[in-house]
């Protein structure tokens, strides 16, 4: 995708922690992680990923 996008590549989904979601920013693989379904669900999970706390969501994969 990232070879083809003329515009900010946005990934929300599959990310299972915080380890993920950096190396994917980093390797510009992605320009924005979203969060949505672990932020409704774990409010305080920002906080958690900024103070570099091993936080890994509980939230389940819906099938």
């Amino acid at each position: 995708v990232r070879a083809q996008a003329k515009v900010p590549v946005a990934v929300t989904g599959g990310f299972r922690s915080a380890d993920a979601m950096a190396e994917a920013l980093a390797s510009g693989a992605v320009d924005v992680v979203g969060l949505a379904r672990p932020l409704a669900l774990e409010p305080d999970l920002p906080l958690r990923l900024l103070a570099g706390e091993e936080a890994v969501s509980q939230v389940r994969r819906l099938s």
